[in-house]
């Protein structure tokens, strides 16, 4: 059946990227068609037509995706792997909300038709029975982020797109219709929060897309009205990936800036709203690429971040002494996510170990002063922006289970005044109960090709490497690159690397240059040099990999994707390739042209400079500017919507390497994003990529 929404608004036309390419000429394939207008007009409300399935009504099965989740098989020559529980594992956690109305939570499900939000009612007990679920309503296939209540119009918000193509604002839900009204008109917004007395939206968004003119605005909820605080000049930059907060006292606005336009060079202004610049309230001469705003108490602006070398830690900045104090601290944690109570002065903040071995929870009494520390260690707390407080001072914060590794979700309660009952599981839902996990890991560590300065030694890179639990006929083996490229691959693993050791692979996960979780010099070390040391220090995991586990040259690839799949694609086009195959997920080729198309170019000019300053770097280390040295067995995947890692650039790479070889697979998946979620295309994704690899290299 023919898709009644195809055009997919919000793409870049083909005129655009030609003419950047230097092909004017080349036919237009993709236009926005009227019906597209008009389900944009429809603002997320999936009547027929309006869906990737167009015979789907509202409403339609009753209960969720429960009675859709069959086995999922997928074939790896003569054997038939189950995926279900890869393909149905929901979006609970980290996209829930409380309804601070009658304390329900609200939570997002998806099934093969779309995306669904449902309601489970707190009982006359006080907790939270699953069974009382109700469906609310259809949201469709669209990204849905930061959910919070807004007190005065007794509505919720979330930060949305149209099609699962990032083109973010902030929308208004009615969790009664089911409608989604639109409420700031940006081209990418992907953050916001309320103003101190809720009528207005505070925001930094960008008018032009792929562009670099973010602008710190307030956006009246009743008349729509936006007001202009600040924009981008030539030194300080606004960092649109962090919430604005306001001090209802003052009236004082403090926002992220992203100085130079560097990463790890994160500082907090506080904005007025006379159009004046911003003061700079942190050392800017600090490297602070992990920095987050979690509210004003009086007068007072807490935050969690990491300067230098130390690790992460909690601040206070006091506005009428102008100082900022150290609040609590762990010298074990690398990173520390937190959220701050206003209406009861409670911080609660959570954390890991760099090798991801010890979590703890902290939560502080602002009122009292009381500190408390909980060991977490079998229960993660996903409080990436999520979890809400009850009138109680009680936190509900989603988490999951990690003493098996499964799949298990649940939400767990935190309490300061409560210590016996510090992580509580109050709301168990389960997805489809996962196997135990397919590998037993370990953290390696392997000699790289340079020396570290620090011990005038070879310098060691650290890595997870995974086994099958079921050994194979045949060894074979991945090095697996993760994304950031500040990323961290870490003993818990990944759906892709526990799918890989199913199939009987053995997974190399290494932590190379420009990795988190190994302090700021280290993460700093691939700046200017994407391609260069860190793909070195690949290359010596793959060495290490054949060595170690005894398996042939021939028979170990590489695998990534986002910046995981820009280093797949620049190891398979290396003159001196030396891996056996590849397989790159929605990752970069063209540098020049994800500058101008991706809607989050910051970390690339972060760490490459000015395009056109550096224009010459960037051609260099674009994959597409070598793609004729192919010559291995390549799987190229992407969205077709995928606006981060631009989809139209892993199309032209791929067919550019088909010029050159027919070892060339290229798998686009209709409808996904920026990686990949939904039921049917999983299922898509993992055939064919376990085809691929039982075709390069089988294990049976």
């Amino acid at each position: 059946m023919s898709n009644a929404c195809s055009g997919e608004p919000g793409e870049v036309p083909d005129e655009e990227v030609n003419a950047h390419l230097g092909n004017p000429g080349l036919e237009t394939s993709r236009r926005v068609t009227m019906r597209a207008w008009m389900c944009l007009l429809e603002m997320g409300l999936l009547m027929a037509g309006c869906t990737d399935n167009p015979s789907t009504q509202p409403g339609g099965r009753d209960g969720g995706i429960d009675g859709d989740r069959g086995a999922r098989p997928v074939a790896y020559g003569n054997r038939q792997v189950d995926v279900s529980h890869r393909v149905y594992r929901g979006e609970y956690l980290v996209r829930s909300f409380l309804d601070p109305r009658d304390s329900s939570i609200v939570y997002l499900d998806h099934d093969l038709d779309g995306s669904f939000l449902y309601r489970v009612p707190r009982n006359a007990k006080g907790s939270w029975d699953v069974d009382r679920k109700n469906r609310e309503f259809t949201f469709g296939k669209r990204s849905f982020w930061d959910p919070r209540f807004n007190t005065k119009d007794k509505s919720f918000y979330v930060t949305s797109d149209d099609f699962n193509d990032e083109t973010f604002n902030t929308y208004r839900v009615d969790l009664l219709s089911g409608k989604l009204e639109q409420k700031t008109a940006f081209q990418y917004s992907p953050s916001y929060h309320f103003n101190a007395d809720e009528s207005a939206i505070l925001s930094v968004g960008r008018m032009n897309k792929f562009g670099n003119d973010e602008c710190l605005t307030e956006t009246l909820l009743r008349s729509g009205q936006k007001v202009t605080i600040f924009c981008n000049d030539g030194h300080l930059k606004l960092y649109p990936f962090v919430c604005p907060q306001e001090d209802p006292n003052s009236g004082t606005i403090a926002a992220v800036l992203n100085l130079k336009g560097d990463r790890s060079q994160l500082n907090i202004g506080l904005f007025k709203r006379d159009g004046g610049r911003p003061k700079v309230i942190t050392d800017d001469s600090q490297k602070r690429a992990r920095l987050n705003l979690l509210g004003w108490y009086k007068e007072k602006l807490y935050f969690v971040a990491n300067n230098g070398k130390e690790p992460a830690k909690l601040y206070a900045y006091s506005l009428p002494d102008d100082k900022i104090e150290v609040v609590a601290e762990d010298a074990a944690l690398e990173t520390l996510k937190g959220k701050l109570d206003e209406r009861s002065g409670l911080i609660f903040v959570v954390g890991r170990s760099k090798d991801d071995s010890i979590g703890k929870a902290i939560a502080v009494n602002l009122k009292t002063g009381e500190k408390r520390t909980i060991d977490t260690n079998d229960v993660e707390l996903l409080l990436d922006g999520w979890g809400d407080f009850l009138s109680d001072g009680t936190l509900v914060v989603p988490g999951k289970d990690r003493k098996d590794g499964s799949r298990l979700l649940l939400f767990s309660v935190s309490s300061l005044s409560k210590p016996e009952e510090a992580v509580k599981i109050v709301f168990e839902r389960k997805v489809l109960q996962a196997p135990p996990p397919a590998y037993e890991a370990k953290v390696v560590t392997y000699p790289t090709f340079d020396n570290d300065p620090a011990t005038g030694t070879t310098r060691q890179i650290q890595a997870v490497l995974f086994t099958p639990k079921q050994k194979p006929a045949k060894k074979a083996g991945i090095v697996f690159a993760h994304g950031g490229p500040s990323g961290q691959t870490t003993v818990a693993g990944a759906n892709e690397i526990d799918f890989l050791c199913s199939l009987g692979y053995t997974v190399l996960g290494p932590n190379p240059r420009g990795s988190s979780g190994q302090g700021q010099e280290f993460e700093d070390l691939n700046n200017g040099d994407w391609g260069g040391g860190d793909y070195k220090d690949y290359e010596y995991g793959r060495r290490y990999l054949v060595a170690s586990e005894g398996i042939e040259p021939a028979r170990v690839g590489i695998m990534g994707g986002s910046f995981g799949g820009y280093m797949t694609n620049w190891a398979m086009v290396q003159p001196k390739n030396e891996f056996g195959f590849g397989i790159s997920d929605y990752g970069m080729a063209d540098l020049l042209l994800q500058m101008r198309f991706s809607v989050v170019p910051d970390n690339t000019r972060s760490d490459l400079g000015d395009p056109e300053t550096n224009e010459a770097l960037y051609k260099e280390r674009s994959p597409m500017t070598h793609a004729a040295n192919i010559n291995k067995p390549f799987l190229v995947t992407t969205g077709s919507r995928d606006n981060r890692c631009y989809y139209e650039d892993t199309r032209r790479f791929a067919a550019e390497l088909k010029k050159h070889s027919d070892q060339v697979e290229y798998l686009e998946l209709k409808g996904e994003g920026h990686g990949y979620r939904y039921p049917d295309t999983l299922v898509q994704y993992y055939q064919a990529v376990a085809s691929f690899l039982f075709k390069v290299a089988p294990t049976e």
